[in-house]
């Protein structure tokens, strides 16, 4: 076919009306510098073919602008998703690249039940557990534990202090061991319920003061993991002996704790 006046060889045309964007004639030039070279490449019948289908594209100017809009759709579609996952990364990944903890700080409720050196002497008790652990290695440990038993009917309320050391036995379990100080008062319920304040203080009458050692073992299994902190729960077991006044030397207890470690630097 003829070419239409004022076209020259390379040069798309697009009608006196049609108006095209910069990024349709630069995939049109494109593609006419491409098709200028087939001759030299391929056969004459090819050649020809392929300036026949580019004279259909000059005729029909938009084609090439709808595919590279497609094209350049998908593009940002795919950058979009890409952007997504870099400023949203799974967890685990963000874990991974984050340098392991130099402070932790610790949290843990805890439910007992236990016994100790008196006969039928059923005890239960819950606590509340505070620490900052250091290098993921070794922790400052605090506890109060309101608890109890059943011999007398008697209110156990304890202050522990101590340390905890442990390591990760895998990548969700925590193994630890602990040794604290303890200051336990013991007091008949009757007189828990005349002086509940004193009680509390340790200033009610009525009160044995004991002091002794414990030590402990347990384990923590994360159950949600974090950049910044685990929730965990795990069984605990832990030893008391205790002197000064009357009652039982010995106390054991076996419980479950939920808590938590929070990434402080």
């Amino acid at each position: 076919r003829a070419i239409p006046k004022g076209i020259h060889s390379g040069a798309p045309y697009y009608g006196k009306t049609a108006t095209a964007s910069a990024s349709v004639r630069m995939f049109s030039g494109f593609r006419s510098r491409w098709l200028r070279a087939a001759p030299t490449s391929l056969p004459k019948t090819a050649a020809y073919r392929l300036r026949g289908t580019e004279w259909k594209r000059r005729r029909n100017p938009l084609l090439p602008g709808i595919h590279f809009c497609l094209l350049d759709s998908l593009a940002y579609t795919a950058g979009m998703q890409l952007d997504s996952a870099v400023e949203n990364p799974p967890a685990g990944v963000v874990s991974a690249a984050l340098p392991r903890p130099r402070a932790q700080l610790l949290v843990g409720i805890g439910l007992a039940a236990g016994g100790s050196g008196w006969r039928g002497d059923a005890l239960g008790a819950g606590s509340l557990t505070l620490g900052l652990r250091l290098y993921r290695a070794i922790a400052l440990v605090v506890q109060g534990r309101l608890g109890y038993g059943r011999v007398d009917q008697r209110q156990l309320t304890a202050i522990l202090i101590g340390l905890s050391g442990g390591g990760y036995l895998s990548d969700r379990a925590y193994g630890r061991l602990s040794a604290s100080f303890v200051h336990q008062h013991e007091e008949s319920l009757a007189a828990v319920a005349e002086q509940p304040g004193g009680a509390l203080l340790g200033i009610g009458t009525g009160i044995r003061h004991r002091a002794g050692f414990q030590v402990g073992i347990g384990c923590d299994f994360a159950v949600y993991r974090q950049p910044k902190y685990d929730l965990t729960v795990g069984p605990e077991a832990a030893f008391s002996y205790l002197t000064y006044s009357s009652g039982p030397a010995m106390y054991g207890f076996a419980g479950v704790v939920a808590g938590g470690a929070f990434r402080l630097f």
